[in-house]
């Protein structure tokens, strides 16, 4: 028994004797951390101009404290976290309506450590890499757009699309026109991108087509020349030239004026010919043919009546005159007889002012013995005019009417 209580006496003796000397050591605590990094030890963090959470990634094995250093649009929602390994830190930051970027500074302390990262929120403006957009023609046009979050987009004008209209993060624009704008103005609109607390507007344009269309590649003119019309459809200012001295433009032409009058003068020969009258601008070149009929035999014709065609050759009905031309105001009515079959023709309301080739429905009435035996419109065209005869052609049937003015 005296033996068990000796050795317990020792045991506890030992133990003080061990207590009482650790209490003459300091115990050192570390003042630097091993680990210590945030984000990736990269110096800034860009986020976008939307209002929303973002976060950093900071790693220490020691107790660590973030502060920011204005803290006046960007806010923290956790300041201090211990672990050993990585730690997420929320912070979240107000919607930036500027189109210029804003800086804060985000300081972390961990030990006698100190870090700092620069926090940078763009501006309005970097949202898209346009202040306008500028399209030309059908041709598409491709933008990044840089969002953080949801984003919605809209436009005003109805002559363009946008793809896609809505979305999550960064991504790609294409803004297409729907036509050519072959118009003589540019075509104007915007695009709206909304996003949490902040919407922006680039302004879209569309560039006029530079277009020269004439309507018609040829032109047929009567042999005795006159007055002939060429349509166009462009929005640029053109030149016209003309490769014969027969052929003058008859209008001053402006961009709005879309109709070129020309008055070819009359084809001394049989034969026909041909012209070209082009229309140029830069290197857009538009040529249109001018064909212009023989000198018709016709006009060789100098007697008062009325001729009949078989194939191409004037037949010549002999022995009529002409025995009246009565006015009647701006109309004036013809008699022209055939003496020996006792046969009168009467054409009635042909204008005193006759344009050259304008087709016109007449009243014409051949009386024989006194009584009409044919009464009936037809359709006639001055085919020439000097200033003692008037030349018409008739159609159904084809022929030609010559007549005294007086």
């Amino acid at each position: 028994m005296r033996n068990h209580i000796s050795h317990a006496l020792i045991l506890l003796a030992i133990s003080l004797s061990v207590v009482s000397c650790d209490l003459f050591f300091d115990i050192v605590l570390p003042t630097d951390p091993s680990v210590f990094v945030i984000n990736q030890n990269s110096e800034r963090v860009e986020v976008g101009p939307e209002a929303m959470e973002h976060s950093v990634y900071i790693a220490s094995d020691m107790t660590w404290n973030a502060i920011l250093k204005q803290g006046t649009w960007c806010r923290l929602k956790q300041q201090t976290y211990y672990n050993e390994f990585t730690s997420t830190l929320i912070f979240e930051v107000d919607a930036n309506t500027s189109t210029e970027s804003r800086t804060d500074s985000l300081i972390v302390v961990s030990g006698a450590q100190r870090k700092s990262l620069a926090i940078i929120q763009y501006g309005t403006a970097g949202v898209i890499d346009a202040s306008e957009i500028v399209l030309y023609g059908k041709l598409p046009v491709q933008y990044q757009f840089k969002a953080s979050g949801y984003w919605n987009a809209s436009k005003t004008g109805d002559w363009f699309s946008i793809s896609p209209t809505s979305g999550r993060g960064n991504t790609v624009i294409t803004i297409q026109a729907l036509d050519d704008n072959q118009n003589l103005e540019e075509h104007t609109g915007k695009i709206s991108f909304a996003m949490n607390g902040v919407t922006v507007d680039i302004p879209v344009r569309q560039r006029i087509t530079e277009t020269l269309i004439v309507n018609e590649t040829e032109v047929s003119v009567e042999g005795n020349g006159g007055e002939f019309s060429i349509g166009t459809q462009t929005n640029v200012e053109y030149g016209v030239s003309i490769d014969v001295p027969w052929i003058t433009e008859n209008t001053t032409k402006s961009l709005l004026e879309l109709t070129h009058s020309f008055i070819a003068e009359p084809n001394p020969s049989a034969e026909s010919r041909v012209a070209h009258i082009t229309f140029t601008y830069e290197d857009i070149s538009e040529r249109v043919n001018v064909v212009q009929q023989g000198r018709s035999p016709i006009l060789d014709i100098s007697t008062p009546g009325v001729y009949g065609i078989t194939g191409e050759d004037i037949v010549y009905l002999r022995l009529v005159c002409q025995s009246a031309c009565v006015h009647k105001g701006e109309t004036r009515d013809f008699r022209l007889m055939t003496p020996s079959r006792n046969m009168a023709v009467l054409l009635e309301d042909v204008p005193e002012e006759l344009e050259q080739g304008k087709w016109m429905h007449l009243p014409l009435s051949i009386f024989q013995n006194g009584k009409a035996i044919y009464a009936r419109p037809v359709d006639v065209a001055k085919e020439s005019e000097d200033d003692n005869l008037i030349w018409l052609k008739t159609a159904s049937p084809s022929g030609f009417i010559v007549i005294k003015k007086q």
